[in-house]
């Protein structure tokens, strides 16, 4: 300053001071000197503004700055400023590191910046800005790079226009901010999405075909199973015979069981499950669980009860189907685990704030659990021990079914209570929905169970000429077995292509067919394309899909091709006949729906449904099976009196022959609570030593057999002879 002054120029420059109370201030300042004549600094005069104000603003201005340029740094954006008038564009610092630019060089070209996105993103762009600067339309566009900047791979891009006084058009103001993380994160999850619904779909497919691999072999291991029974007169043959086909039944009936569980939790996780909602008989299906579940704890010493806390409607809406499912769960589960005492059902409508809801108990006196074994249970593949699973048996995926089953029907399935070696409760509720005209069933004493619904009775013969469309050759046999039994004619075509072949044969020659029966998997022509094309040909022919896939969609698919009904693998007989006879054109008009609601054969019961009274033999009304039934029950009176003469005179060896006996033939002839009874007395008797012991035993299946001639005599099923049973203390 000095030196300037000196050498006679004015100086002006921007001072701090120090204010005589410490704090500082700053001044404009201008120092110019004065000369004399001959040129010497006479003095100087010094002009100040006091800009401490101005330079506090510059302070804050530079504060602000670097908080933005830190903050747009922190969040990899930038921004930008197109002047239109002069065509100035100014970046801001981060923008140059999101492009990989030098700062120095300053803003690079419009078409330089452009082409640093790729070409199908350059034009989006291009085009974007135009419409901004033209219109006045903003912008907001994600963009991919070329990756000048390797890190930088996508940004998403924004602008809008910025106008004068006049409303015109004078600059456009972008940013840009390094998108890459979120985009690569959700393609990663786009790709994740394809791949789990690939393999869902795979999964399902994958199930699909099991059922079919599985289904296909069971039908004919099943349907043999009934052929040895039908044709093998049990009473002639050799109770090892009898317990080796009863056996190879209870082995197939149990792997479908777990098929199906399976098979159901794979929908219930897919979606593909659907619940129905109609007309469902309420206290009838309350009978059904409790008839399917007695024979499960008439050889223990438990007492099955099902009772009415309230009154019920006798029709509700519902999924009839799928609330027996829970219900036998539920039941089932109590009956498994229960060796002593009783497995209550209590059933009552609970009508709160205009809420109706259905309220099933199910209370057993089993084992019970404990608080860890119960967090586990609605698990899939869980039981609460593991131990459970090697005594009882079992996949462990009832309850969760159950549970899943429930919420999809606006309900739950929980564990309302349990106690180690007391037992437990476990509690489904429903909404209830009670169908117009309902009335109310305040005693099951009341209803009846029909034994037509749940056991199908064939009565008469088939009539009329059935087509069946199977390349299975185990298959072809028996189910043509089973139909031919029961009256109809039957040819066999391999697949589809030839089945058309036989049915435009058969109705050119004046002799058609009243039925086509079709599997839906068969090489050439399977079922589907089978029922497509006869139903655009016009042929209007009953087809019944015969099919071992048991996924929700199936029986809709089936319909949808063409076919008027539907029949899962393993065939159930008295059930594939009924259906046909449905179906034929010729069935003697004898055909009744499955769901009539009464029935010519009824069950008394008592107020508690506690039937101790008769036992009814499971094959009670096929019409084969029932003089055999009626053989059996009519010897087991002599039986009982030469179980109770062995045990007074400690015949134990004779004791157990009679209770082999009884163990091979009693679930041959529809009585497995007898079978299983007979096979702890027999049990008893080879091994025990503990009269009082066998005994009871001897007590217990002497009971059952009572039960059974009861049973039998009620329903006039056995013969004239029939005697008595001795009663001997």
């Amino acid at each position: 300053m000095w030196k300037t002054i000196e050498s006679g120029n004015a100086w002006r420059g921007e001072v701090c001071n120090r204010a005589k109370d410490g704090t500082q201030y700053w001044v404009d300042s201008t120092i110019a000197p004065f000369m004399d004549s001959h040129g010497n600094i006479q003095k100087y005069v010094s002009i100040r503004f006091d800009i401490t104000a101005q330079k506090a603003a510059e302070a804050e201005l530079q504060r602000t700055t670097a908080l933005l340029e830190e903050a747009q740094n922190v969040a990899k954006m930038g921004n930008w400023f197109m002047d239109l008038p002069s065509g100035r564009v100014t970046w801001s610092k981060q923008l140059f590191t999101l492009f990989a630019r030098c700062e120095a060089e300053g803003p690079p070209d419009y078409p330089v910046v452009i082409n640093d996105l790729i070409d199908t993103d350059h034009a989006r762009q291009s085009q974007a800005i135009a419409r901004c600067v033209r219109d006045g339309i903003p912008y907001d566009l994600t963009l991919q790079t070329r990756e000048k900047n390797p890190a930088v791979r996508f940004v998403h891009s924004a602008g809008h226009p910025r106008r004068d006084r006049h409303g015109n058009i004078i600059a456009v103001l972008g940013t840009v901010i390094d998108c890459t993380t979120e985009i690569e994160r959700e393609n990663t999850l786009l790709a994740a999405q394809r791949l789990a619904e690939s393999a869902s779909q795979t999964k399902s497919e994958f199930l699909a075909n099991m059922s079919h691999e599985i289904r296909t072999p069971l039908t004919a291991i099943l349907g043999y199973c009934d052929v040895l029974s039908d044709e093998g007169i049990l009473e002639l043959a050799s109770s090892q015979r009898i317990q080796t086909i009863n056996t190879i039944r209870r082995a197939g009936e149990h792997l479908l069981t777990v098929i199906n569980d399976i098979l159901d939790l794979s929908k219930i996780e897919a979606g593909k499950l659907v619940t129905e909602e109609i007309e469902t008989p309420l206290p009838q299906l309350l009978l059904e669980v409790d008839s399917l579940m007695r024979p499960r704890t008439s050889h223990k010493r438990v007492k099955l009860r099902t009772v009415l806390e309230t009154a019920v409607p006798d029709r509700i809406t519902s999924d009839p189907t799928r609330l027996r499912q829970i219900l036998m769960n539920l039941v089932g589960n109590a009956a498994k685990f229960t060796q002593e005492g009783h497995v209550d059902v209590r059933v009552r409508v609970n009508r709160s704030g205009g809420k109706n809801k259905l309220r099933v108990e199910v209370e057993d006196t089993g084992p019970g659990m404990t608080a860890e074994q119960a967090v586990s249970l609605f698990r899939p593949f869980t039981q609460a021990d593991a131990s459970v699973t090697r005594r009882h048996g079992g996949t462990g995926l009832g309850l969760t079914i159950s549970r899943r089953l429930a919420r999809m029907m606006g309900g739950d399935v929980r564990l309302e209570s349990t106690e180690l070696n007391k037992g437990s409760m476990f509690v489904l509720e429903l909404p209830l929905v009670e169908l117009p005209g309902c009335e109310y069933v305040v005693d099951l004493s009341e209803c009846s169970l029909d034994r037509n619904e749940a056991l199908p009775e064939i009565v008469n013969p088939l009539t009329g000429r059935i087509l069946l469309a199977e390349d299975g050759e185990d298959n072809q046999q028996l189910i043509s077995y089973f139909l031919i039994a029961a009256g109809a004619q039957v040819q066999i075509a391999q697949n589809g292509k030839i089945a058309i072949e036989m049915l435009e044969t058969a109705a050119m020659t004046g002799c058609p067919f009243d039925l086509l029966l079709s599997d839906m998997q068969m090489p050439e022509m399977d079922g589907y394309t089978l029922a497509r094309t006869l139903r655009a040909d016009g042929n209007g022919i009953p087809i019944v899909a015969l099919t071992a896939h048991a996924m929700a969609e199936d029986r809709r698919k089936c319909l949808d091709a063409g076919c008027n009904d539907y029949a899962t693998k393993p065939i159930n007989k008295a059930a594939l006949i009924s259906t046909c006879r449905q179906w034929m054109k010729n069935n003697g008009g004898d055909f009744a729906p499955p769901n009539e609601k009464l029935s010519s054969t009824k069950i008394p019961v008592d107020s508690q449904f506690v039937s101790t009274e008769i036992l009814l033999s499971e094959l009670a009304d096929d019409p084969d099976m029932g003089p055999l039934v009626s053989r059996f029950v009519g010897k087991l009176g002599p039986k009982v009196t030469l179980m109770r003469e062995y045990l007074s005179n400690d015949q134990l060896d004779q004791l157990g022959g009679i209770a082999h006996q009884l163990k091979g033939a009693g679930g041959g002839y529809g009585f497995p609570s007898l079978s299983e009874s007979a096979r702890q007395l027999e049990e008893y008797a080879k091994t025990d030593t503990d009269l009082a012991k066998i005994q009871s035993a001897v007590n217990e299946l002497a009971t059952i057999c009572e039960r059974a001639i009861a049973g039998g005599i009620r329903s006039g099923r056995p013969s004239a002879d029939t005697p008595t049973v001795e009663q001997k203390s």
